[in-house]
């Protein structure tokens, strides 16, 4: 398994995990990837986070950069 899926499963496991999406679109090695938020109708309701991954798969390496963080809306459980 390479360095991107390994972390996409682990992230999409972790927000599954709290009851949202995870959208990512890979882009010239870069993915962007987008914690989501849907309403009871499935709608898209809000973005908590979204995030850049650059992964150097030769190199072992992943560099993240935040490039928009709203105020989570995330379970008290964890605050």
């Amino acid at each position: 398994m390479n360095i991107k899926k390994l972390l996409l499963s682990q992230i999409e496991k972790v927000v599954f995990d709290l009851r949202y999406d995870f959208l990512y679109e890979d882009e010239y090695g870069e993915l962007l990837c987008q914690v989501i938020q849907r309403d009871s109708s499935g709608s898209i309701e809000s973005t908590p986070i979204s995030f850049h991954l650059r992964i150097n798969e030769e190199k072992g390496t992943a560099n993240p950069s935040t490039s928009k963080i709203l105020t989570p809306s995330w379970p008290s459980s964890l605050s």
